[in-house]
Formats: C-alpha cells, structure tokens, sequence
C-alpha cells in the first residue's frame, strides 16, 4: 500500500480473503489447537506444553509460506483486549525482520474478539508518520487478512471505521503545534467532512 504524500494511510483488514498470503498468523488458545495446524509433525511437538505462556511465538519457515503461531490466554482476554494486541505488536516486529508483505490471521480460538483484537493491533503496530521525514521507510506489512468464520463482515466494518480514525487522530496528534492551529484544525475537519460528503 502506498502512502500519501502528507496522510498516513490506515491498513484496512479484510475478511475471509481468497489472496494466499506468503504468511499464515496462526492464534490458538489451548493445546488440544495444535493437531489441527498445518504443521510438520515435529513442529508439532515443539510446541507441546508451550500453550501455558500466553503470547507464546513459534516461527517456521519454508521457501513458500511462513507460519507464526500464538497462544492466547482466554483468562487474559477477558480481563483486557490489550494483552492480545500487545501480542499483535510483537509479531509485528517479526514480520518486519522477514520483510513480510501480506499475512492472514486464522482464529483457532473460540472467540471472535480474539482475531479482531489481534488484527487491530497489528494494523495499529503499522502506524507511521512519515510526512516530515526526508526518507520516507515504508513498512513492508501491505495487506492483513482475517480469517475467521466467526467473524461478520459488520465486525471488520466497525474495525476498519475504528482503524482510519485513530490513524486520523494519530496524524494530528503527530503534527508540531506551529502547523496544527485551531484554523488548521478546522480546515482538517472540513477536509474530512468533505471526504466522507458529511452535512
């Protein structure tokens, strides 16, 4: 995805996408998970007993297709949906040291809050604000997509409509003061009244 010139650009998430991805995000949250993933036998039992860490990461790769696995603690989620984004920022960092464009998160856990929470953190992790920078380093992430038929197409609607305005807060948030007058302010709320043909 290219980024303007000024704005940063939010990744919008899709839903169920045909695209194969080079890399799978694989998001568990108990053992009896790991003999439905589509891994190697050995790879399997590497990852025995390692469900009780939340957060847990496991990276195999091929010439074709990376797979990381997570574990989720359901216990973590229901106290706070930030554990799991949290999750989503540290793999994000994995995916960048392996220059990886497109993933899709399959959601093995029970609860669809999982998945979204997760894809929100990794789309939110990708936040850049570039405008001022003479070099402008793209992140490689492009295109994330959620797998998960759990999920509605309103869920991924609500979530891409939470992503572009936290991107849009983020943005005006970044801008020094000297720009971001309160006449600037109210030129970049009409600008997005504009966009969206707001009255």
């Amino acid at each position: 995805m290219k980024t303007s010139k000024h704005k940063s650009e939010y990744l919008p998430i899709m839903l169920n996408a045909k695209a194969d991805s080079s890399c799978q995000i694989i998001l568990c949250s108990k053992e009896a998970d790991i003999s439905k993933l589509p891994l190697l036998p050995w790879e399997k039992a590497l990852l025995k007993g390692k469900e009780a860490k939340s957060r847990t990461q496991f990276i195999s790769r091929t010439e074709s297709k990376t797979n990381i696995i997570v574990f989720i603690s359901l216990e973590e989620l229901n106290k706070t949906k930030e554990a799991v984004r949290r999750s989503a920022a540290s793999v994000l960092a994995e995916i960048k040291k392996l220059e990886i464009s497109d993933v899709s998160i399959v959601n093995n856990t029970p609860q669809k809050e999982i998945g979204l929470a997760f894809a929100e953190g990794l789309a939110l992790s990708n936040y850049q604000f570039l405008k001022y920078k003479t070099k402008k380093e793209h992140s490689c992430l492009e295109a994330i997509n959620l797998i998960d038929k759990k999920a509605t197409a309103a869920d991924i609607d609500h979530l891409n409509i939470v992503l572009e305005a936290t991107v849009l807060a983020k943005d005006l948030v970044n801008e020094p003061l000297s720009y971001l007058t309160a006449e600037q302010l109210s030129e970049e709320i009409k600008k997005l009244e504009r966009k969206r043909d707001l009255k």
